[in-house]
């Protein structure tokens, strides 16, 4: 009996640490910047209307039924970047090529907007409320920005190198950050207190691609993110990861591992990039034809045999949510996210117009929904008779990849420099 109820104790103690849990905007950047949260709201982009066009809507989780909290009539939101009590910050694309990045801020009380940073390349996840970032005037040198203090500051400059700045991470207190050369060389470093870079060394086997993550170098053998390997930043032997599902350097993880679909036997695998044993949870139905998945270190979202699954983050507990066709308004879904209270859960993904430009745009597509009842409490757009994923890729001609703003469906939305963004 004894057994029972401590069994009974811990399964609850865990339901209420994945109620609890802080999800952050370093968790929401690290999976492509889709939403921001702070301490009471979500927020997220919407375009206005459908297809390829520049008009967008910033809307809030809690009022997203009372329309946008600002409107942008021409330009494309890049990514949320952070959140508070009173603002959000995200990057926008200020060239035609959609290369380039404003960062603004945006009052939540009266929808007003401000540039703060002009002509970002390259944006790199940090820790609490800053980012790394190059520019692309000087793309060999490391600058941080304090969203809070709302400045800037040089890190490090590899300029007389011509290395140019390929990725960075502040972990434990200390400045990692890759480099890459004009033939395509990378190098890593340590960024020591006395603003002195020391090589990180080069792990075994030899890396062709790399990203810094969670203490880890995460590498591939292969330039096309194959093979991913991982080695504890300091140390040199690299171990493989889940060498059985072709994992990739883009492949989801959130926490400290990643997480992959394991069709041979429906189940989905947590793989911790430590190189420690894997973990697997047989999932309802009978197989995936897209693994679409979301969440945070404690919580991991996904859609599955018709209906929206919550996992623990270690995979020991499954809990169906509720019902989502996945053909639901005729789009091709990609992601999930939870609202900052674990409340709401909402769905992204693209239409048949838009989902070429996947590479470029923000997700089309935005359902919230209530996590307890499954009451749909926005939706963008409406329901539409449902296409396959067959049918919406041979009416786009098969390609994905593309650029807003060059498609016929673009309206012509100006590329002047004057009014490429405007509110």
């Amino acid at each position: 009996m004894f057994k029972k109820i401590l069994v009974l104790l811990l399964a609850l103690l865990m339901i209420a640490s994945c109620a609890s849990a802080e999800i952050s905007n370093r968790d929401l950047q690290l999976n492509g910047g889709i939403a921001a949260v702070s301490s009471q709201d979500t927020y997220f982009f919407c375009p206005m209307e459908e297809g390829v066009t520049g008009h967008w809507g910033l809307y809030s989780v809690n009022t997203c039924q009372n329309g946008p909290i600002i409107e942008i009539s021409n330009g494309y939101p890049a990514r949320l970047v952070y959140a508070n009590k009173t603002s959000v910050y995200f990057l926008a694309y200020s060239d035609s090529a959609r290369t380039v990045h404003d960062l603004y801020r945006v009052d939540v009380d009266d929808g007003s907007a401000k540039k703060m940073l002009s002509g970002i390349k390259s944006c790199f996840v940090a820790e609490g409320n800053t980012f790394f970032y190059a520019t692309k005037d000087e793309p060999c040198v490391l600058m941080q920005y304090d969203l809070t203090k709302e400045e800037s500051k040089k890190i490090k400059d590899m300029s007389s190198s011509k290395k140019e700045i390929y990725d960075a991470l502040s972990y434990d207190g200390t400045t990692y950050f890759l480099t890459q050369t004009e033939s395509g060389t990378e190098n890593g470093y340590i960024l020591n207190k006395n603003g002195k870079a020391n090589n990180l060394d080069a792990p075994s086997p030899t890396l062709a691609t790399s990203m810094l993550y969670e203490g880890y170098r995460l590498y591939s053998t292969s330039s096309v993110g194959n093979n991913v390997y991982t080695v504890k930043l300091g140390q040199k032997k690299g171990k493989q990861l889940g060498k059985d599902y072709g994992m990739t350097l883009s492949t989801p993880r959130f926490g400290t591992a990643f997480y992959c679909y394991d069709g041979n036997n429906h189940s989905i695998t947590r793989v911790p990039i430590d190189g420690s044993e894997e973990t697997k949870k047989a999932l309802d139905g009978d197989s995936l034809s897209r693994f679409i998945i979301g969440g945070y270190a404690d919580e991991v979202l996904l859609l599955n045999d018709g209906g929206v699954y919550a996992f623990s983050g270690d995979l020991s507990s499954m809990t169906r949510l509720f019902d989502f066709d996945i053909s639901t308004a005729n789009q091709i879904w990609c992601s999930l996210a939870q609202s900052q209270d674990n409340s709401k859960v909402l769905i992204f993904g693209y239409g048949q117009r838009t989902f070429t430009f996947a590479s470029t745009m923000m997700p089309t597509s935005v359902y919230v929904f209530d996590r307890s009842t499954g009451e749909q409490l926005f939706g963008f757009p409406e329901n539409e008779e449902a296409l396959t994923l067959e049918q919406i890729v041979e009416q786009n001609g098969g390609v994905i990849g593309g650029t807003p703003g060059t498609d016929a469906d673009s309206e012509g939305e100006g590329d002047e420099a004057d009014d490429f963004f405007v509110f």
